[in-house]
């Protein structure tokens, strides 16, 4: 609608005498349709809901905070027609503080000290370390309420090379060369041994600056057993059998001697293979003295050579009814039955 104003004036008639004044407007308006654009609506917000449940703490241990909130929506009205939407949040949050367990607190180091002394040479001979240290302390802060302890190690080990003396330098042995030819066996005949060696040198290092020679021997010998003929085997004497019966006196008058013998045998071992026979006698002659009747002088009644009745080891030779009185050689004794001295100092 189109609007239009007309006017009236209050002078038809104009009041006088303390009369009243037109009731009414001066101003009259008279409209008729017309068509413009709509107007722009601005939204404007709803009233706030409820508030909805408190959250969970914002932390587990701790100082920290839990929220609610409520909405309103910009419909009251909706902006419409190029209208501005609401002013501000459709959230309206509240937050309220909430303390916790303690927090852990993981430990942390504290600055180094001041590193120590150096030590000594790891070594008193050839290329050593030597050291010093410092420390810390997991103090800040220290660990608490379950924290972890601090990472690392507390000491700070610095080391430097430090070089000695050399170092006596033990000896070792090189490897063995070849083995030579076999030598010659031990023996002759029987069971010997044949050989043959190899030699090492003590220069795997060599001996040096006072070290050690290398243990034991620079030749390894190995041995085989050889086979050669049967050697020959010398005999040996038996043990002796026991003595038999004393003799009978050696004469029937005078001094005499009586004799027993035991026997042994070449046996332990025979002589084998060409050995040497046992040397010495089989037989074992004991004798003693014995002593009978003193005899008659011994006379010359025919020629001949007679047993010494007083003496077996002489014997007594008669010519022309002279007694001369001979003696046996030395070892040997008269033996009446043969006429002759025969072997053996023992008279029977």
């Amino acid at each position: 609608m189109e609007n239009g104003l007309s006017t009236r004036k209050c002078n038809n008639p104009t009041p006088q005498h303390g009369g009243k004044q037109c009731v009414g407007s001066s101003n009259r308006t008279e409209s008729k349709p017309c068509r413009l654009k709509e107007c722009p609506i601005d939204g404007e917000w709803s009233e706030y809901g409820n508030f909805n449940e408190w959250s969970a703490c914002s932390v587990t241990c701790g100082n920290g905070s839990k929220t609610h909130e409520r909405t309103r929506s910009c419909t009251k009205p909706e902006p419409q027609f190029g209208g501005k939407d609401c002013e501000g949040s459709e959230v309206d949050i509240q937050t309220e503080s909430c303390d916790m367990l303690d927090c852990p607190v993981d430990g942390e180091w504290s600055e180094y000290g001041n590193f120590n002394e150096w030590s000594a040479c790891s070594v008193t001979c050839g290329n050593g370390t030597k050291s010093h240290e410092r420390t810390r302390s997991c103090t800040k802060p220290e660990p608490q309420f379950g924290g972890k302890d601090c990472e690392g190690s507390e000491v700070d080990i610095q080391t430097e090379s430090c070089d000695m003396l050399d170092c006596p330098v033990d000896g070792e042995w090189s490897e063995y060369g070849n083995f030579n030819e076999w030598s010659a066996c031990s023996v002759t005949c029987g069971n010997g041994t044949k050989s043959h060696e190899r030699t090492r040198s003590c220069t795997k290092p060599e001996p040096q600056f006072g070290g050690k020679d290398c243990e034991g021997s620079e030749v390894d010998i190995q041995t085989e057993s050889c086979d050669m003929l049967d050697c020959p085997v010398d005999g040996e004497w038996s043990e002796y059998g026991n003595f038999n019966e004393w003799s009978a006196c050696s004469v029937t008058c005078g001094n005499g001697t009586k004799s027993h013998e035991r026997t042994r045998s070449c046996t332990k071992p025979e002589p084998q293979f060409g050995g040497k026979d046992c040397e010495g006698s089989e037989v074992d002659i004991q004798t003693e003295s014995c002593d009978m009747l003193d005899c008659p002088e011994f006379e010359c009644t025919s020629d001949g050579l007679f047993a010494d009745p007083k003496d077996c080891t002489k014997f007594i030779q008669c010519a022309n009814n002279i007694k001369y009185e001979m003696s046996c050689p030395l070892t040997t004794h008269w033996e009446q039955t043969k006429g002759y001295c025969v072997h053996g100092d023992d008279c029977n």
